[in-house]
C-alpha cells in the first residue's frame, strides 16, 4: 500500500462537497485539513485521480501525489495516522 496526499479546490458554480467526500471516503484515509485528504491504496495517483475526479465538476481542481516517508507535519493529527500507516510501506 501506499499514501497518496490529495488536494483540491472546488470552484464555484457547483462545489458539491457530499459527492467528493463519498468518493474520498471509499479509500482508508485521515482529513484534518480544509481541502487535503491522506489516503491508503495499492491504486496509482492516475487511477485515485480519475476515480475521485468523476464527482467534481470540470471547472474544479484536483492534486494526487504519492507521499514519501520524508514528510514534516505541524499541529495535525493524520500525523498520528501517517506514522502508522507509514510502517506498511
Amino acid at each position: 500500500m501506499s499514501v497518496y496526499i490529495v488536494t483540491y479546490d472546488l470552484r464555484s458554480p457547483g462545489r458539491n462537497y457530499d459527492d467528493l467526500y463519498a468518493a474520498l471516503k471509499k479509500y482508508t484515509h485521515c482529513h484534518d485539513l480544509e481541502s487535503v485528504w491522506f489516503v491508503d491504496s495499492q491504486n496509482s495517483a492516475a487511477t485515485i485521480r480519475d476515480h475521485i475526479k468523476q464527482s467534481m465538476d470540470s471547472n474544479d481542481g484536483l492534486f494526487v501525489g504519492k507521499l514519501t516517508q520524508s514528510w514534516g507535519s505541524w499541529s495535525i493529527q493524520c500525523a498520528v495516522w501517517l506514522n502508522a500507516t507509514a510502517r506498511t510501506w
